[in-house]
This record gives C-alpha cells, structure tokens and sequence, in this order.
C-alpha cells in the first residue's frame, strides 16, 4: 500500500491518535464498576500494559479497534 501522506502529514496524524481512554474502554469500565468488578487500567506490572486487568479473577482485557478505511471499487 502507498503512502501518500508526507513524513511530517503522517507524524502529525498518529500524533492525534489516542492510545487510552477510548471510548469503548471508558464504557466497558463503567460497565464492568457498575456489575461489581474491581479492575486496574493500563496496568504497567505486566508486559504491554493491557487496558484492563482484573486482578482478584487473574483476566486481562485488551481492546483492539481497527479502523478499516471504506474505498470505492
């Protein structure tokens, strides 16, 4: 795939991209508060700092969310 954008376009694109809080992390954590579930987020004790981690039920939750442009055939 090309790249059309310049280094400095691509730089100040990621720059905007936010890697916490997401939205659909912030709604599964109050949903997971709200059924009684103790969680920490981005928690650094474990490689790659998962987004949640349960620590009482040993779960780890990561969040993927991919944003696949649409193109005209």
């Amino acid at each position: 795939m090309a790249d059309n954008l310049t280094a400095e376009q691509r730089k100040k694109n990621m720059q905007h991209i936010k890697s916490k809080d997401t939205k659909i992390e912030v709604l599964l954590r109050r949903e997971l508060w709200r059924r009684g579930y103790r969680y920490r987020k981005n928690y650094s004790g474990l490689p790659g700092k998962p987004d949640i981690v349960l620590t009482n039920q040993c779960w780890i939750i990561l969040i993927q969310l991919f944003i696949q442009p649409l193109h005209q055939i």
